[in-house]
């Protein structure tokens, strides 16, 4: 079986032409031979066969099956962070009957679900910011994340500033509702404050629980990144669907709020108020964080999550 994949392979440090070539590796794992490309457009075929072109940018990336040196047919991989950045190109896939599925990373049903038009757009995972480095350090972070819950650490030694975030805080209305947390003491002041990677997953694995708010997308790395450490999440119910759905309350600690439709400061009393309740209820801590791990390494980490998206996309492998 041979496939070509379109990348554009231009633009540095972004996490998902990670992802992509990862991707292209363990097909050839499964007996493909994958021909990776470096191209910045690809042009999808409309209605009465008009060309409809596609800039890829860096989180688009085309697996196709060539014959004649022409596309047969493909399947998208489609890790924009907004739920519908770039309806166009996503209409003219599904116009494209070349184009047999679409995976997304950030997926909402109304968007996409029966009756959207756009049905071949499917669900399926997301990923750290830089995935390779975290599943490295992943053993060492389990075991420094499980001497400190096995210690009785998991809430109790952190009567101020319990909740754990670092990050970027000009999304939607993160600031505004970390400022309301902050002047509570449940989060340290200096959120927005930037440390290279490997310390932030050390704060991370020692953290009582990280916080979790929507940003760029619904989802982002840093719920992943605590999924995979074990360290519990608290965050607000989120809209978007994943092939492998999380459960309120089973993997996080859920809190019923529409963020972009609430103030600040009712977000920030809505979170307090689970927070209070996990602190007396430590055993439910320890049961999400051990549901959280499993389904990281059931749809993140590698190969699992790579597997997962041969099975989303329906790819035409060797058995």
């Amino acid at each position: 079986m041979h496939f070509r994949l379109f990348v554009d392979d231009d633009t540095p440090g972004v996490w998902e032409r990670e992802i992509f070539h990862r991707f292209a590796a363990h097909l050839e794992t499964r007996g493909a031979r994958v021909e990776a490309r470096s191209s910045p457009r690809f042009a999808a075929r409309g209605r009465l066969g008009r060309r409809h072109p596609i800039e890829l940018s860096h989180c688009l990336a085309i697996l196709d099956r060539p014959r004649g040196g022409q596309t047969r047919d493909y399947w998208v991989l489609d890790g924009t962070d907004w739920t519908l950045p770039f309806t166009n190109h996503l209409d003219a896939f599904a116009a494209d009957r070349r184009c047999r599925r679409v995976l997304k990373c950030q997926w909402e049903r109304r968007h996409f679900g029966p009756g959207s038009g756009r049905e071949k757009v499917v669900p399926w995972t997301y990923f750290e910011t830089h995935a390779t480095a975290f599943q490295q350090r992943l053993g060492e972070l389990r075991r420094r994340r499980d001497a400190r819950d096995a210690a009785g650490a998991l809430v109790g030694d952190a009567p101020r500033s319990p909740l754990y975030f670092r990050g970027n805080a000009s999304w939607a209305n993160r600031r505004p509702i970390l400022q309301a947390l902050a002047a509570r003491g449940l989060v340290r002041p200096d959120f927005e404050t930037t440390v290279p990677y490997d310390s932030y997953l050390d704060e991370l694995a020692a953290a009582p629980i990280a916080l979790c708010l929507p940003g760029f997308g619904v989802l982002c790395h840093r719920e992943i990144e605590a999924f995979g450490v074990g360290t519990p999440v608290l965050m607000p119910r989120p809209v978007n669907q994943l092939a492998d759905p999380l459960e309120p309350d089973v993997h996080y600690l859920a809190v019923a709020i529409d963020v972009e439709k609430s103030s600040p400061d009712e977000v920030a009393s809505e979170l307090a108020a689970r927070l209070e309740t996990a602190r007396h209820d430590p055993s439910s801590l320890t049961a999400v964080s051990g549901a959280a791990r499993a389904w990281y390494d059931r749809n993140v980490r590698f190969p699992a999550s790579l597997e997962l998206a041969v099975r989303q996309l329906e790819l035409p492998l060797p058995t």
